[in-house]
């Protein structure tokens, strides 16, 4: 690869990134650790910490562009239509997609008592229609648009109450395959959802600034996977106590609520409201100017 530099390189948003880094332990620390340790007076201390520290992140954000710096995360790249409108479904459906392979490990391995090996074996399914998915989501998406991701949705959340209701009705004698059907369709569903939100959150980026929107997306991604971990990790490790199938149903039927909202976002934000900028990178149908 030659060496490439840019003859404006941007500067390191150090405060912006602290704030912004603040904000997430202050929220996540305690949701990860607080209800093992009897939720102490720091946890709480930390929550209301939290949207202080996120104020403050905003604010010098926006001091920061005005001034024509290089923020961290740019206010005027998320007020952009398919920014505002790809982050909204991002949120849900990856803390959905974090929480389900988080609790989906510990309800097989320490409750059905699976081996590791066993647990990715039950898994297999689930990866194998993801990739098919994968593969199949740009046709679909060029066909069918924003309307793919909400069908996608809406099969997901269907078949996860159907797993809650096999796990309940089979709880402990689940063979290592018995679950495929429900992962296949998930599989396949996340794969076609995944692949139509990036294309989303990015389809009105200009050129110049995709590694700035790239870097937007990748962090509230990963924040939303922390986020459906410490949650939803944490309310089956409570319910889990009593009855681990009842925890494990429990928050199963909270994440199709989840895919559900994205199903019904999508088709109102994607199928039918989406503007013709939007709908044309989705279906990779023409080359807009931004």
């Amino acid at each position: 690869m030659p060496a490439t530099k840019s003859p404006a390189p941007a500067g390191v948003d150090r405060l912006g990134t602290a704030l912004v880094g603040v904000t997430l332990v202050a929220l996540l620390l305690p949701l990860t650790e607080g209800r093992a340790l009897g939720w102490p007076l720091w946890a709480w201390l930390l929550f209301a910490v939290a949207p202080l520290s996120g104020a403050a992140a905003v604010a010098v954000e926006r001091r920061i562009e005005r001034n024509g710096g290089a923020p961290l995360i740019a206010p005027s790249m998320i007020r952009l239509a398919s920014m505002r409108r790809g982050l909204a479904l991002a949120i849900p459906f990856f803390a959905a997609f974090g929480a389900f392979m988080f609790v989906f490990a510990l309800a097989v391995q320490d409750g059905l008592r699976y081996s590791p090996l066993r647990s990715g074996l039950a898994l297999a399914p689930m990866t194998a229609a993801f990739l098919v998915g994968s593969l199949l989501a740009p046709k679909l998406v060029a066909r069918f648009g924003g309307r793919a991701i909400a069908v996608a949705m809406a099969s997901e959340a269907v078949f996860l109450v159907a797993l809650a209701i096999q796990v309940l009705r089979q709880w402990p004698h689940i063979g290592t395959f018995s679950m495929s059907p429900e992962l296949i369709v998930g599989g396949f569903a996340q794969a076609v959802a995944l692949v139509t939100l990036f294309r989303t959150v990015l389809a009105d980026v200009p050129h110049h600034q995709s590694g700035i929107g790239s870097g937007i997306l990748v962090t509230v991604q990963q924040s939303a996977l922390a986020l459906g971990v410490a949650s939803l990790g944490s309310v089956y490790l409570s319910v889990a106590r009593g009855n681990q199938a009842h925890g494990f149903s429990f928050v199963i039927v909270g994440e199709a609520i989840l895919f559900a909202a994205v199903a019904v976002g999508s088709w109102l934000l994607l199928g039918v409201r989406a503007g013709a900028r939007t709908q044309a990178i989705l279906g990779g149908t023409a080359a807009i100017e931004g």
